[in-house]
């Protein structure tokens, strides 16, 4: 079972550099995450119980920024980067 689990973290990771991209400038970092789906990201509640819904809550609190493409497929966050950081 671990060696099944594995492979399929494997394959997802693979899967998530594929379509994960990241720029920045020299203060800003860009992530944007897309995917097929068009019904585009939105922030919701979680209840403590709920074991999802709690993403885009971290990142709203995390980023500079954050929003949706035109085409609902692609999500992307910013973040500052500290003046002097490599």
């Amino acid at each position: 079972m671990a060696t099944a689990s594995w492979h399929t973290s494997v394959r997802l990771l693979s899967w998530a550099r594929q379509m994960a991209s990241s720029q920045y400038p020299a203060d800003e970092l860009r992530i944007e995450v897309t995917d097929a789906n068009t019904t585009p990201a939105e922030m919701r509640s979680a209840g403590s119980h709920d074991v999802s819904g709690r993403g885009l809550f971290l990142i709203d609190v995390l980023a500079h920024g954050w929003g949706v493409s035109d085409d609902s497929t692609t999500t992307w966050a910013t973040f500052p980067i500290p003046a002097g950081s490599p």
